[in-house]
Protein backbone atom coordinates (compact mmCIF):
# COMPACT_ATOMS: atom_id res chain seq x y z
CA UNK A 1 0.00 0.00 0.00
CA UNK A 2 2.61 2.31 0.58
CA UNK A 3 4.22 1.45 -2.64
CA UNK A 4 0.59 2.26 -4.02
CA UNK A 5 0.17 5.39 -2.30
CA UNK A 6 3.57 7.05 -3.86
CA UNK A 7 3.40 5.68 -7.39
CA UNK A 8 -0.57 5.75 -8.27
CA UNK A 9 -2.79 8.36 -8.94
CA UNK A 10 -5.67 8.86 -6.86
CA UNK A 11 -8.54 6.35 -7.27
CA UNK A 12 -11.48 6.91 -8.97
CA UNK A 13 -15.08 5.91 -8.77
CA UNK A 14 -17.58 4.51 -11.21
CA UNK A 15 -21.10 3.75 -10.49
CA UNK A 16 -22.31 0.53 -10.89
CA UNK A 17 -24.34 1.26 -14.44
CA UNK A 18 -20.94 2.30 -15.69
CA UNK A 19 -19.37 -0.85 -15.05
CA UNK A 20 -22.12 -2.76 -16.96
CA UNK A 21 -21.41 -0.44 -19.57
CA UNK A 22 -17.98 -1.45 -19.60
CA UNK A 23 -18.20 -4.93 -20.07
CA UNK A 24 -20.90 -4.59 -23.04
CA UNK A 25 -18.12 -2.39 -24.62
CA UNK A 26 -15.43 -4.92 -23.34
CA UNK A 27 -17.50 -7.66 -25.01
CA UNK A 28 -18.84 -5.78 -28.38
CA UNK A 29 -15.34 -3.90 -29.12
CA UNK A 30 -13.23 -6.44 -28.22
CA UNK A 31 -14.28 -9.88 -27.45
CA UNK A 32 -13.45 -9.97 -24.23
CA UNK A 33 -16.29 -11.19 -20.92
CA UNK A 34 -15.02 -9.49 -17.88
CA UNK A 35 -16.87 -9.68 -14.74
CA UNK A 36 -18.02 -6.70 -13.70
CA UNK A 37 -15.36 -5.90 -10.99
CA UNK A 38 -12.85 -6.48 -13.88
CA UNK A 39 -14.43 -4.05 -15.83
CA UNK A 40 -13.92 -0.60 -13.15
CA UNK A 41 -10.82 0.48 -15.05
CA UNK A 42 -11.74 -0.06 -18.59
CA UNK A 43 -15.16 2.36 -17.00
CA UNK A 44 -13.10 4.54 -15.33
CA UNK A 45 -11.12 5.26 -18.46
CA UNK A 46 -14.38 5.81 -21.18
CA UNK A 47 -16.44 7.68 -18.57
CA UNK A 48 -13.98 9.42 -16.17
CA UNK A 49 -11.60 10.53 -18.79
CA UNK A 50 -11.69 13.89 -17.96
CA UNK A 51 -10.34 13.17 -14.24
CA UNK A 52 -7.04 11.23 -15.64
CA UNK A 53 -3.85 13.28 -15.76
CA UNK A 54 -1.91 12.37 -18.39
CA UNK A 55 -2.47 11.45 -22.16
CA UNK A 56 -1.67 7.68 -21.84
CA UNK A 57 -4.05 5.19 -19.69
CA UNK A 58 -3.58 1.28 -19.42
CA UNK A 59 -6.27 -0.48 -18.36
CA UNK A 60 -6.44 -4.20 -17.24
CA UNK A 61 -9.50 -5.78 -17.61
CA UNK A 62 -9.60 -9.05 -15.63
CA UNK A 63 -12.23 -12.15 -14.97
CA UNK A 64 -14.64 -14.01 -16.92
CA UNK A 65 -16.56 -15.13 -13.51
CA UNK A 66 -19.81 -13.68 -14.60
CA UNK A 67 -23.50 -15.38 -14.20
CA UNK A 68 -25.23 -14.93 -17.32
CA UNK A 69 -28.18 -13.05 -16.49
CA UNK A 70 -25.47 -10.06 -15.35
CA UNK A 71 -23.82 -9.96 -18.60
CA UNK A 72 -27.09 -10.18 -20.53
CA UNK A 73 -28.03 -7.04 -18.81
CA UNK A 74 -24.54 -5.65 -19.50
CA UNK A 75 -25.19 -6.01 -23.09
CA UNK A 76 -28.32 -4.64 -22.47
CA UNK A 77 -26.99 -1.22 -21.19
CA UNK A 78 -25.78 -0.72 -24.93
CA UNK A 79 -29.25 -0.28 -26.20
Amino acid sequence: FPIMQRLAGPGLVVSDDEALQAMGHAFNRLKLVAEPGGAVALAAALFRGDEIEGDDVIVTISGGNVDSDMFARALQTLG
